[in-house]
């Protein structure tokens, strides 16, 4: 089946650009994993971090707010929510606690005499929490590698996991012709199926695990090393594949 995807934004305290990325403040009381779907509906993610001068950028547009705000960091071994590895950090005293459930990661917007635990806490420094705890404040980021910087395809993958399996593996000319009929009935150019190409090492693959030798590209793959990692099938050439950046805004079949 086809799935339309868009949901509209929250309110937010502000923004400001730094370099090619734009960082979005939000008050809205939320655990880390709804600050995460709300980012990634209306922007890009939770805010990544990774240096000390882009933490200076951030905390720079949360001068006015006081105790926390969720960022992309959580698990152990420490990750972002966007899938990047975790090599800057900048942990409070004591921190990270380690406790059972404190795999998602909070910033502090002020300076504390004392944070809960007996110790004071500095404006910038991280802190470990429980998922499910609800902070007032999350930071999104947005990044403008397409014309819509909106991860509408990470949305979708996500919306296929939840309600069906995965999104759509092409491994065979019945599947493809299938697929093939969906796609007429879409509003856009392209849709998302679950190929990935992987950034480091560039080989492809499918996102729910399937192998298969079966292909569809229309000739050779050309696309840009740096930002098209994510499959589609392209309606304006015969439904033939393609790579586009992953942040482009399409319709999915699971």
């Amino acid at each position: 089946k086809l799935y339309f995807y868009i949901k509209s934004c929250s309110c937010f305290l502000g923004s400001r650009s730094s370099g090619d990325l734009k960082y979005h403040f939000i008050k809205e009381k939320k655990t880390w994993f709804e600050a995460r779907d709300t980012c990634r509906e209306n922007y890009t993610d939770l805010v990544s971090i990774t240096s000390q001068q882009e933490l200076w950028n951030i905390t720079s547009i949360t001068e006015d707010a006081d105790q926390k705000v969720w960022i992309g960091l959580y698990q152990n071994p420490w990750q972002w929510s966007n899938g990047d590895e975790s090599s800057f950090q900048y942990w409070d005293t004591n921190e990270p606690n380690n406790t059972a459930d404190d795999v998602c990661v909070g910033m502090w917007l002020k300076n504390l005499n004392n944070k809960g635990d007996g110790h004071p806490s500095e404006v910038g420094k991280w802190n470990d929490f429980g998922c499910n705890t609800s902070h007032q404040y999350f930071l999104c980021y947005e990044a403008p590698i397409c014309n819509v910087a909106k991860v509408v395809e990470l949305t979708s993958a996500r919306y296929c996991q939840e309600h069906y399996t995965d999104l759509v593996s092409i491994t065979d000319p019945q599947i493809q012709k299938e697929v093939a009929e969906l796609a007429k009935k879409s509003s856009r150019d392209g849709v998302w199926i679950g190929l990935r190409k992987e950034l480091l090492l560039g080989f492809l693959f499918w996102v729910n695990g399937n192998e298969s030798d079966y292909s569809n590209w229309e000739n050779t793959i050309q696309t840009d090393a740096q930002t098209e990692h994510c499959g589609y099938v392209d309606k304006t050439k015969n439904f033939t594949w393609g790579l586009q950046c992953c942040l482009t805004k399409l319709n999915f079949i699971c």
